[in-house]
């Protein structure tokens, strides 16, 4: 049979169902209702955010395992660490307060935002260890250039802590208070909360979203967030500080070695955090998470009967305690429910339908399978004929050598 599959956990089918997809459907819908949670309210003084220190924000959050884990990664002793990088985290987390990443998608609870910012910084840090600094360097100067060495660990540390701090200035409508009395909407180029001697804030996301606007706003923050001592130290590698302002900058052209790196950082940290991370938000938090959207609608197109399954031309097969769809029929057509039902408002195009998976897959609900290429012998051929036998998934980001294609039913 030809064509792409996916699988998808859809959710109960339903009279006449298929029993073993329940297990499955129990934990989707488990998510969704976590993700109704809410703190507290938005009206009157109850809703108030008190305004803290940097490290009464770290100290909230619990952030003190991902702090050290930067420190470890680094290699700095703890003097030199305290001196020239807490400052730095402090100071982002007197920046971002208790606010949010996102929404109502990744790290949308309280205090997301730091979150995010440290989980960033200790995966970029990890993944640094995979790469020779400054790129274009012979192996053998590293250890006689340990001083480089060392600010290139500072820069991509710099890179990650920064990347998305400016999140409060695009996506948040920030209303601040001194001594609860409204001061308007924060304005974060005037400076922290703390520095301009507000006490609480609010917030909501009434606000007409620029999503590139944040990206400028690390560069300012750079000057001011960094020790003096640190950025002359770091402005003596001409250049470092060049990739390091281009991409603090937003510079779209660039292609440095530390936007990779904070790239899959970011995109670590929020796969996890889509997978295992907390479901709360905030009460004025109004968009539902695409991938609940996603879910609500396989799960009524299967009541519906307008998937079909188990029969020649069908939409899917269940097999092995899961759902196989045919990938590019099933997104067309969610997305044609969606804007029947609802609106296409925030549904992927058609041009898009990567995106559609990529949601699916960061939920842990999309899955494929390794298949041997024709005519040759995989070197992990026992591992791969037992998978072919049990029907067993192999996780898509793995690597064996063999080309990946999405399960199909034969």
């Amino acid at each position: 049979m030809s064509g792409d599959w996916l699988l998808i956990a859809a959710g109960a089918l339903g009279v006449g169902g298929v029993w073993v997809v329940w297990r499955i459907a129990r934990h989707t819908d488990h998510a969704a209702s976590d993700h109704s949670t809410t703190c507290g309210s938005d009206s009157g003084a109850a809703n108030h955010i008190k305004v803290l220190p940097g490290k009464a924000v770290l100290d909230q959050l619990n952030l003190q395992a991902l702090v050290d884990g930067c420190r470890d990664r680094m290699g700095f002793d703890y003097t030199l660490f305290h001196q020239d990088c807490m400052p730095v985290i402090e100071r982002a987390a007197e920046w971002t307060q208790l606010l949010p990443a996102s929404e109502s998608h990744h790290h949308a609870q309280p205090g997301g935002l730091m979150t995010h910012i440290m989980e960033s910084a200790a995966h970029a840090l990890r993944f640094r260890q995979g790469y020779l600094l400054p790129v274009g360097a012979a192996p053998e100067e590293i250890p006689a250039r340990k001083h480089r060495w060392t600010r290139w660990t500072y820069a991509v540390f710099l890179a990650a802590l920064l990347h998305d701090i400016g999140r409060p200035m695009a996506d948040i409508n920030v209303q601040v208070l001194r001594s609860r009395k409204p001061c308007g909407k924060w304005q974060p180029l005037a400076g922290s909360m703390l520095d301009q001697g507000l006490t609480h804030y609010t917030l909501n996301f009434e606000i007409t979203r620029d999503y590139d606007l944040h990206k400028k706003l690390p560069i300012v923050l750079f000057q001011r967030l960094v020790p003096s001592h640190v950025l002359a130290w770091l402005a003596d590698d001409v250049q470092l500080m060049g990739d390091l302002t281009s991409y603090l900058s937003g510079d779209d052209q660039d292609k440095g070695v530390l936007r990779e790196i904070v790239t899959r950082a970011d995109s670590e940290s929020v796969k996890n955090n889509l997978m295992q991370g907390p479901r709360t938000r905030f009460a004025s938090a109004r968009s539902v998470p695409l991938i609940e959207r996603l879910m609500q609608a396989l799960r009524l197109m299967l009541e519906e009967g307008r998937l079909s399954l188990n029969r020649a031309g069908s939409h899917g097969w269940v097999y092995d305690g899961k759902i196989w769809f045919v990938s590019k029929r099933l997104a067309d057509e969610v997305r044609q429910f969606l804007t029947e039902r609802e609106s296409g408002e925030g549904i992927p195009g058609k041009d898009k339908n990567d995106r559609l998976f990529d949601t699916w897959q960061r939920a842990v609900l999309l899955a494929r399978q390794t298949v041997p290429v024709p005519g040759s012998l995989p070197r992990n051929h026992e591992r791969q004929d037992h998978c072919r036998k049990t029907g067993s998934l192999i996780h898509p980001t793995a690597r064996f050598g063999i080309r990946t294609n999405y399960w199909f039913h034969e």
